[in-house]
């Protein structure tokens, strides 16, 4: 049986260019910093799981921040056009294994829900996330339809892909809602959340946050 693949989309870190809805809170170089322990943490995350990882770059892929990861994952850049053709693009292997989406801003995503997305039998897999869109996307099969009439940005995305996946007759799974970090609000439920976590959740991000003043 050929392993399931995450595949990490993502950016690399430069300052001023990530996360720019939290540049007013947290200002540049924190900013990119977080990018940088967010993206660390998911990928370790993901890491510590037996399946296999490719980083999908929107941007150079050749970046330093990648090369330590090239023993543990593929990484190419990402194709040009909206996310849904990005998304094609980089979930191309799903036309011979199972294949998942997650982005680099979910640090505290368990990684028994990595383990459920990678092996559930459902021909779509997704876990929703609280602003509307969703955190993960699995894929059992070249689905590709599903990307397809999607207002990509929008909180409409989550609704549409369930009514895509309903047009397409596929089966479905929905995993419990989780979140990611765009906006200021976000840092605070996040900073909760890891206050009743344990200690060694999302150290990366954890060491960030305390860096706040």
């Amino acid at each position: 049986m050929i392993s399931p693949l995450f595949v990490i989309m993502t950016r690399p870190p430069h300052t001023g260019k990530n996360k720019t809805r939290l540049l007013p809170t947290l200002g540049a170089d924190l900013t990119a910093a977080l990018h940088q322990a967010m993206l660390t943490d998911v990928l370790d995350a993901v890491a510590s799981t037996p399946f296999d990882m490719h980083i999908c770059v929107a941007g150079d892929p050749q970046h330093a921040f990648f090369e330590p990861w090239k023993a543990r994952a593929t990484v190419e850049a990402q194709t040009e056009g909206d996310l849904g053709t990005r998304l094609r693009t980089a979930l191309r292997d799903g036309a011979s294994r199972k294949v998942i989406a997650l982005g680099a801003d979910a640090p505290t995503l368990p990684t028994a829900m990595l383990h459920e997305l990678a092996m559930s039998e459902q021909q779509v897999t997704i876990v929703p996330a609280k602003d509307g869109g969703y955190v993960s996307i699995a894929l059992n099969g070249p689905h590709w339809g599903i990307f397809e009439d999607i207002e990509w940005s929008t909180d409409r995305v989550l609704k549409q892909t369930l009514e895509r996946t309903k047009a397409l007759e596929l089966t479905i799974a929905v995993l419990s809602e989780w979140y990611d970090i765009d906006e200021a609000e976000d840092l605070e439920h996040l900073s909760t959340e890891l206050r009743n976590l344990p200690a060694d959740t999302a150290p990366h991000t954890r060491a960030v946050l305390a860096r706040r003043t």
